[in-house]
């Protein structure tokens, strides 16, 4: 995977992660082809391990393209901005009130019905 240009859109969690995991492999595969370069880099692959770690933990870590697209087809019914899309998908809201804390104006926007079917897809 590969970030053409940075601001065409929003990455969520599971895309960072992805193209960090590639490029811990791809580092990987570099420092056995050429020795040294290893030290050159140490800062940022602590700052790549430690996102790495942080995300295994988080929501992201058991979604994958599919299961990412199947949500975001589910949430176009509901008017929502691409910023509280993307919150959904990273965060994967489990009650009400992590919803409200996501979707601004949710009570003059969406139903009770709404909110509850958002939950049941995520």
């Amino acid at each position: 995977m590969e970030v053409l240009d940075p601001q065409l859109a929003l990455l969520s969690n599971w895309e960072v992660l992805a193209i960090l995991k590639e490029e811990a492999e791809s580092a990987k595969r570099d420092v056995l082809r050429t020795p040294g370069t290893q030290q050159k880099f140490q800062d940022l692959k602590t700052v790549e391990y430690e996102v790495i770690s942080f995300l295994s933990k988080s929501p992201c870590a058991e979604q994958d393209r599919q299961s990412v697209s199947q949500l975001l087809a589910k949430l176009e019914r509901f008017n929502l901005t691409k910023a509280e899309k993307l919150q959904i998908i990273n965060l994967k809201p489990q009650s009400l009130i992590d919803l409200h804390l996501i979707v601004e104006e949710i009570e003059s926007r969406l139903s009770d019905e709404y909110k509850e079917e958002i939950l049941r897809a995520v």
